[in-house]
């Protein structure tokens, strides 16, 4: 196919009466090589408006293709300054950022986010509940530790009254808190009980949750 300039330039030298060409070639030569350089410079304008076309067509196509065609939803963490903190190797090593829950009338549930070398980046208050009971689903302890890109938690949560036993639903809880730590491969270090008289850490009351997860057969 010709070039569009050509028939541009050959439609302009015809519309301006290049007679040379009828003198060399003839008026009705000249007058059929001009009916075609209509119809040629037609369609060659009607194939680059096609080609247009298509190609936006195709660039929307692709763009709705590429879209979910839905909101998306970004996570941006802020987190706010605080000194560094030393790693948590013993429950006693957390006594002190367990302070408030020593006061507080109702019980409260907080999941504290480790990094890989046990320090502590950041906590969370799951649940506040009654001066008996707070309600702890799985979900939300482990959304949170996921946003703060925690390695392992360490949960605990307060007893108003002042006792400092684990109830069967503390137990009951804290293997389900294990086994979707395990599941979702950020473990639960330990589970500790406040209260205005000291701490508890049901680890070391009660090891054997922690040694049935690791070991079904444990008597």
């Amino acid at each position: 196919m010709l070039p569009p300039r050509f028939f541009m330039l050959a439609k302009r030298a015809i519309r301006n009466q290049s007679f040379w060409w009828v003198n060399d070639f003839g008026f009705d030569f000249c007058r059929g090589f001009a009916v075609l350089v209509e119809r040629g410079v037609h369609r060659v304008m009607h194939v680059n408006a096609f080609e247009t076309r298509t190609k936006v067509m195709n660039k929307t196509k692709l763009k709705k293709q590429l879209s979910y065609m839905i909101p998306q939803i970004k996570l941006v963490m802020i987190r706010e300054e605080f000194e560094e903190t030393e790693p948590i190797l013993t429950p006693s090593d957390i006594t002190k950022y367990l302070e408030p829950l020593r006061h507080l009338p109702e019980e409260n549930f907080v999941a504290f986010h480790l990094d890989a070398k046990n320090n502590i980046i950041g906590y969370q208050v799951v649940s506040q509940g009654t001066l008996t009971a707070s309600l702890v689903h799985p979900r939300e302890v482990f959304k949170s530790a996921f946003l703060s890109n925690a390695n392992s938690i360490i949960v605990a949560h307060n007893h108003p009254a002042g006792s400092l036993t684990a109830s069967v639903e503390d137990i009951e809880t804290t293997r389900q808190l294990l086994k979707a730590g395990r599941l979702l491969a950020v473990p639960v270090v330990d589970h500790i009980i406040v209260s205005f008289k000291g701490e508890c850490s049901i680890r070391e009351m009660h090891p054997k949750i922690w040694a049935e997860l690791d070991d079904p057969t444990y008597p």
